[in-house]
């Protein structure tokens, strides 16, 4: 067994992970310095030891795309939602089609907070497309990731891929980039295909922008989401 593992963690671990977890908040902006790849190499590596129910590391794959390949995929996934919003449709429902209790009011919350940050109000469609196209040219990221699955898998299993992209956050976070996590890229799954190897077996789950952050502007629009307070998420039986 390798000298590495089983290696306890260092008096400042707690302090050091705390942070970087805590401190985390979805990047929409970035600046335009390029991320070296031996520092993706170096998130990923860190990452791949994420836990996985059976050993399975179900993350079929992680496309990593950036350079004239990014800009590419960019300017056609802009061009087609301009031209027929309604020709991207992910792969699996994101969202069940109406959220149950509390849950509505949340996102209902959320909402409101990130337009209102944005300056766009919930009538303004246009503004409200714009934002679509944004979140669909990874917020000018220097870097996307493309996560997918085996289709062989139900989504329960799909888990294990959480912890794989929190552990892709957390090592990004210590080496000083941020991310921001977008669901919306399963839409454009199809021209996905077009510009990466993504195979017919595979689903594309979600899609990560990651880069140097442009705090000015983040510190300008950005305002935090409310979190559950923690007695309101967890029960302790038999303290």
């Amino acid at each position: 067994m390798s000298s590495t593992l089983l290696k306890p963690p260092s008096s400042d671990a707690v302090e050091s992970a705390d942070s970087l977890m805590k401190g985390r908040f979805s990047c929409r902006y970035y600046e335009k310095k390029p991320v070296p790849k031996s520092v993706m190499l170096e998130i990923l590596d860190a990452a791949r030891h994420a836990p996985s129910s059976g050993n399975l590391q179900i993350w079929h794959k992680v496309y990593c795309i950036t350079g004239t390949a990014l800009e590419a995929f960019r300017d056609e996934a802009e061009a087609a939602f301009a031209n027929d919003p309604d020709s991207m449709v992910a792969e699996y429902p994101a969202y069940p089609d109406k959220f149950p209790g509390e849950y509505e009011a949340r996102h209902h919350d959320f909402a409101k907070i990130y337009y209102g940050a944005l300056g766009i109000e919930r009538s303004e469609v246009k503004e409200r497309a714009k934002d679509v196209i944004n979140h669909l040219r990874f917020h000018g990221a220097p870097v996307g990731l493309v996560f997918t699955v085996d289709r062989g898998f139900a989504q329960s299993a799909w888990l294990d891929l959480g912890f794989f992209m929190q552990s892709v956050i957390i090592a990004a976070r210590a080496r000083g980039l941020e991310t921001v996590v977008e669901v919306q890229m399963s839409c454009p799954h199809v021209l996905l295909r077009k510009h990466l190897p993504i195979g017919e077996n595979e689903i594309v789950v979600l899609g990560m922008a990651i880069g140097y952050p442009d705090m000015e502007k983040v510190q300008q629009r950005y305002v935090a989401p409310t979190k559950r307070r923690l007695e309101d998420i967890v029960q302790f039986h038999g303290y």
